[in-house]
């Protein structure tokens, strides 16, 4: 849970950001004389990095596994194995496996879904998780890695 409060300084007009993440108190996190939405935007950028989550989709190289559904780590969970130099995860609630298809880059970018034993190619998904099962290829399977 994130709790954010606004102060403005009435005399500079200056705003000050508290946030309290997680009921922590104690830490606090101040963003102080952010006056814009550009100002919170660059500040995010330089604490958090957000921009190493976003793809861009006019890029000539293949998403990396934060810049897709495969980050959210309550969902998914790296294997340990690799197909073609990619990191394989198994998704918990279906067994399903899902990897970055490192062959396509930009708008073509998407992840390759597997059955729980990697035998059956079961969809391709967007990097939102969203799955597209006319997508699915009988001639691909991922058992042999697993």
């Amino acid at each position: 849970m994130i709790k954010i409060e606004i102060f403005i300084n009435e005399i500079s007009l200056s705003c000050c950001i508290q946030i309290v993440k997680n009921n922590d108190e104690q830490n606090k996190i101040y963003l102080d004389s952010t006056e814009s939405k550009t100002g919170l935007e660059n500040w995010l950028e330089k604490n958090c990095q957000l921009s190493q989550f976003q793809y861009d989709e006019s890029s000539s190289s293949p998403p990396t596994d934060n810049q897709t559904i495969l980050r959210n780590s309550s969902r998914f969970e790296k294997i340990g194995r690799e197909y073609d130099g990619r990191s394989i995860y198994r998704e918990k609630k279906t067994g399903y496996y899902w990897y970055v298809d490192n062959l396509h880059c930009g708008e073509a970018a998407h992840l390759e879904v597997f059955d729980s034993h990697g035998k059956k190619h079961i969809a391709e998904s967007n990097l939102e998780g969203n799955i597209d099962k006319t997508k699915s290829d009988p001639d691909k399977r991922i058992d042999k890695y697993l």
